[in-house]
């Protein structure tokens, strides 16, 4: 996003608008202060069909409403750069309208019109649901300057509307990509370096006339000169160290902010079946990207520039002792050759401790997660012989890594102190001929120090270049796995099916000789299943465990697509809907349903952000929430640890039950989710759920007991997958 006035400019006032206004067109979500309708309506203008619920579904987008920075990433993820300027009402170009602007109360509205000789804007207030009207230019704002952002297409065209954001990545490589754009940053390193190089070159030289001219004839003034100068040129280059380690530090930060951000989206974004490693080895793998990050924005960047100006010390040798050059000179492929023979088995040594270490991870976060389980079954020898083994193998391959790096470090080293001998040796030779001074041979022996020392880490970089190669490939596979959903831009950007219109289909859900095989199972956990369900019924979903009962709830809430045959969700193929879309019109409640450290609230609306206090009432009243937070002092603010730990099976599936109706799906779809209740709540569940009938909600519950049933009209009976 562009800003005028730098980085001084300001966000937009905090928005005081009621945020309990009804749902508008662009979906069931709505924010605070209107922006993202605003973006949605712009969106329109433009021929792209977004999604408010995909768009929210990826931004990190506050309650309060979305921020200028969460536009930009929003309207990256339609296809649509933006640039935010303040202008006075007269300066707004009409060319580059509809434009987003904010009034004085913070709220966004959209500026389709100036009329210059009226002196009025036409504005139209999405959020609001209001139709285009005109308001007084002096008065709008609060008078003064108006804070517009005005977007337009991005060459070669955006992403998929339908995904906004979710699965929208930018073009190019995802890494470098962010890296190519801080070429500007490396190019003023390489400039540093150059200029501190020559500065190097100052106490080889100060040496070299101290013993040639000022010893030999007592020229004290002349040493204060020398002395004073070779001081100013440490200090730049200090200073020019200083500079350089901070714009590469910078560079690093603003790497980590353009591509952890994008991991974690296409994390969020990934099909479930594209998900092959264990969630340790997951985790493993994000923690390479600081390894990739830290190899190309750190010290490593440094050395290799530094490397560049061997030549020139060479070349200064050269001038000063002659022959005495070559001999760094041949050490400078020596020592490189070495180091490139030793990277072959030190880059397997490294692709194995890589892959051992994921496995060590993958079972501390395994055993983490599952510790109360461990306790009560009582598997701690069992898991700590797994763990034995597992930092054994670990320990032997990256043993070997390290091995073989510490060879190719102590051969430069060796050669390093024989480069030094040996110039003082022939150095000898050459002062008794008269050919050099002992001065120069002094500053020789320095500039050969100059020319090896970017050798002195190179086996370490190489290193560092090898594992980060490594952990690069393995996050390429994580970054290019297939998103939910991805269809192409340009050719399917009105394809995707509005919920709204095909709510209207007599058939809420349709499976058409739907098979599913999870990935790496041999058998089929559906096989051939056909049904069909009309809008507004409710249907019992029974069969032994095993059966395909929650594979039925993952396919209906489009968390896996069918191996074969088709899910079709109100008359249409359920592949045709955007992933948000889908999910704001279909609720899924697992029975395995995660709960995240946070209040009770926040996990309820964890989905919906922007939910009114009527849509968490309801949720929170039907579910059976508010029957046990009303008799805790904080209510719904009560803390939830890691997984709800500090909660009851029961009231996690309370938790869970709201989070699914707090989104007012069209379909609902509860797997086993009495469970954990006692009687008397399962009961009063059970009765409030009879709510969901009279607003004509589209039921499918899958249970093994009796109360649940009685909601139900008819039953779908599964055994083995059929």
């Amino acid at each position: 996003m562009r800003h005028d006035h730098g980085s001084s400019f300001p966000e937009p006032p905090a928005p005081c608008a009621d945020p309990s206004h009804p749902d508008t067109e662009t979906g069931s979500a709505a924010s605070a202060n209107g922006l993202l309708e605003a973006l949605v309506h712009v969106a329109r203008v433009h021929g792209l069909s977004p999604s408010a619920d995909a768009i929210l579904s990826a931004v990190a987008a506050d309650p309060e409403g979305l921020t200028l920075a969460g536009l930009e990433e929003a309207a990256g993820g339609l296809g649509l750069r933006t640039h935010v300027a303040r202008l006075s009402w007269r300066r707004i170009p009409p060319v580059s309208l509809p434009a987003i602007v904010f009034d004085a109360d913070g709220s966004a509205v959209v500026l389709t019109g100036v009329s210059r000789a009226a002196r009025t804007l036409e504005i139209v207030a999405p959020a609001a649901g209001t139709a285009p009207h005109r308001v007084e230019a002096g008065s709008f704002g609060g008078g003064g300057a108006i804070i517009c952002v005005f977007l337009a297409p991005a060459t070669g065209g955006g992403a998929d509307p339908g995904e906004a954001g979710a699965g929208a990545l930018q073009r190019g490589h995802w890494f470098w990509s962010a890296v190519r754009r801080l070429w500007p940053d490396y190019l003023q390193v390489v400039v540093a370096a150059l200029i501190g190089n020559l500065l190097g070159l100052a106490t080889p030289l100060f040496v070299m006339n101290v013993y040639d001219r000022v010893i030999p004839n007592l020229a004290i003034p002349t040493l204060w000169a020398l002395t004073a100068g070779v001081v100013l040129a440490l200090l730049m280059d200090f200073a020019l160290k200083i500079l350089r380690t901070r714009i590469v530090d910078d560079a690093g930060r603003r790497v980590d902010m353009a591509v952890a951000g994008r991991m974690y989206d296409k994390i969020l974004a990934m099909r479930l079946e594209a998900r092959a490693d264990t969630t340790g080895a997951m985790a493993n793998r994000i923690r390479d990207l600081d390894t990739v990050r830290d190899v190309l924005t750190s010290s490593t960047v440094i050395a290799l520039t530094d490397m560049l100006f061997i030549g020139v010390f060479l070349w200064v040798m050269w001038v000063l002792v002659g022959p005495l050059a070559a001999i760094p000179a041949l050490a400078v492929p020596l020592v490189l050759l070495v180091t490139g023979l030793v990277q072959i088995p030190l880059a397997g040594a490294l692709r194995a401790s890589q892959t051992d270490t994921a496995r060590r991870q993958s079972l501390v976060v395994e055993t983490l997660s599952g510790l109360e389980t461990v306790k009560a079954t009582g598997a701690e020898g069992f898991l700590r012989r797994a763990f034995d083994r597992a930092v054994a193998v670990a320990s032997r391959s990256t043993a070997r890594a390290r091995g073989w790096a510490n060879l190719a470090a102590s051969f430069t080293a060796l050669v390093f102190q024989g480069v030094s001998i040996l110039i003082v040796v022939f150095g000898v030779f050459l002062v008794v001929e008269g050919r050099i001074t002992i001065g120069a041979l002094i500053a020789a022996n320095i500039l050969a120090g100059r020319v090896l020392a970017p050798l002195g880490n190179i086996a370490q970089t190489l290193a560092r270049l090898h594992q980060a190669r490594a952990a690069l490939q393995g996050l390429d596979g994580l970054m290019t796995a297939p998103p939910e959903r991805a269809r192409d831009a340009r050719a399917h950007a009105h394809a995707r099916v509005s919920a709204t219109a095909a709510v209207e289909a007599p058939e809420a859900v349709g499976f058409q000789r739907v098979s599913f095989t999870y990935p790496g199972a041999r058998d089929p956990a559906l096989d051939g299943v056909s049904f069909s369900i009309a809008r507004g019924e409710r249907v019992g979903i029974i069969g032994r465990v095993g059966s395909g009962k929650s594979t039925l709830a993952r396919l209906i809430g489009g968390l896996y697509d069918p191996t074969a045959g088709t899910c079709l969700l109100h008359g249409t193929d359920a592949r045709q809907y955007a992933a948000a879309t889908l999910r704001r019109e279909v609720g899924v409640c697992l029975q395995d349903a995660e709960l995240f450290t946070g209040t009770l609230g926040e996990n309820i609306a964890i989905g919906r952000p922007f939910a009114t206090e009527a849509d968490l009432e309801r949720a929170v009243r039907i579910s059976g929430v508010a029957a046990f937070a009303a008799h805790h002092p904080l209510g719904l603010d009560l803390p939830v640890a890691e997984h709800g730990r500090n909660l009851s099976g029961g009231q996690r599936q309370a938790v869970a039950l709201a989070r699914c109706l707090i989104r007012r799906p069209g379909i609902v779809f509860l797997d086993e989710p009495t469970s954990a209740m006692d009687v008397s709540s399962e009961r009063a569940v059970c009765a409030n759920l009879k709510t969901l009938a009279a607003e004509g909600v589209t039921l499918l519950i899958a249970t093994h007991r009796d109360g649940p049933l009685d909601l139900v009209d008819r039953l779908l009976v599964f055994e083995a997958g059929r």
